[in-house]
């Protein structure tokens, strides 16, 4: 930085990130020339692992990586006492952060503004919107109703907040056309099966030249189907089936699962399945190959229970016409976002 332009910092826990910090890092950005945000980070604070150091950083640099103007740094206040005592501490971790030849201190805490001329002299301290009439909204609210208030956290946040129903079953039952229902119903966004979209545009259609490495591309490229459409997702994504059916069909065909399909199913981790039951009839459609649903039903099932049992994932079975499963799937969705959500 030359010596002419002005530097100008502030600090924030960011638990979570929300459209009050977006606002005030955007007005003490446009009050100097380069702006460092200081996430202030302590392992004791919160339990819950979407409010990870790694979490609230990324949330951070995603929402301004396209203001190159400001710098986003963290520093590890685990081990000093949390506010108001350790100042001292806390400002030496800052200094050597950051250093202390600055300019400006943005601040919304009046409270604040004692200790930072203690230990950070020589810097002017900028109050911003003390009263929060710019944007009235806290952290604090935020973890104790998120559904009231959804729309105060940017999509990066959404995303890790997100409610995710899965819809499963064996061939021919009628997944597809339901989750895009589902999606259109709640105004959402979805995540389409890919291992069809795989046969019909990496095989050209040909379901028979699939070979046993293929379900691990099929489960990496839908993962990151399902990571780019969280970020539009309002308050629930609908996804139609996941690694784990990937899975199952690879046991089918080559009589064992695909270790990298195992591992994205690891990761993956949904609130709800929708098991959608074989009391349909069979279409054909030129990419279906099992008409034994006896024997599809029972591996399918068994790997499901067992997988939803050991991530904690609750089952719903719809059975039935179309209707009356469109209809026991809204039901099921609704009971689930009905569930108060709050974070301690």
């Amino acid at each position: 930085m030359t010596p002419d332009r002005t530097v100008g910092w502030l600090t924030g826990k960011f638990s979570m990130l929300h459209m009050g910090h977006i606002n005030f890092i955007h007005q003490a950005a446009t009050q100097c020339d380069n702006l460092i945000v200081v996430l202030s980070h302590s392992d004791k604070r919160f339990s819950d692992e979407r409010l990870s150091y790694r979490n609230k950083m990324l949330w951070l640099r995603s929402t301004f990586a396209d203001q190159p103007h400001i710098k986003i740094v963290g520093i590890d206040e685990t081990d000093i006492p949390e506010y108001p005592n350790g100042w001292e501490s806390w400002s030496n971790l800052v200094k050597e952060k950051i250093g202390s030849n600055l300019d400006f201190i943005f601040t919304s805490e009046p409270g604040d503004v004692a200790g930072y001329e203690k230990h950070f002299p020589g810097q002017k301290i900028v109050l911003i919107d003390p009263e929060r009439k710019g944007v009235d909204i806290s952290a604090t609210r935020i973890r104790q109703d998120l559904k009231a208030n959804w729309g105060m956290m940017p999509s990066i946040v959404r995303k890790d907040f997100l409610k995710k129903v899965c819809i499963v079953g064996t061939e021919s039952c009628g997944k597809t056309t339901l989750t895009k229902m589902l999606a259109k119903h709640n105004q959402t966004s979805w995540v389409e099966e890919y291992g069809r979209t795989y046969c019909e545009r990496d095989l050209h259609g040909d379901e028979d030249l699939l070979v046993y490495e293929d379900y691990g591309t099929i489960a990496a490229r839908r993962f990151d189907m399902e990571q780019k459409a969280a970020l539009s997702a309002n308050r629930v994504l609908f996804v139609d089936t996941a690694a784990m059916s990937t899975n199952f069909f690879c046991l089918m065909y080559h009589g064992r699962e695909n270790q990298l399909a195992t591992a994205y199913a690891e990761l993956e981790q949904y609130d709800l399945f929708i098991y959608l039951t074989d009391d349909v009839e069979f279409v054909e459609d030129g990419l279906r190959k099992n008409r034994d649903r006896k024997f599809t039903r029972e591996l399918f099932e068994r790997m499901l229970f067992n997988y939803a049992e050991r991530k904690g994932s609750k089952v719903v079975q719809v059975s039935g016409n179309y209707h009356e499963r469109l209809n026991q799937s809204i039901d099921a969705v609704d009971e689930l976002l009905a569930q108060p959500m709050s974070l301690k």
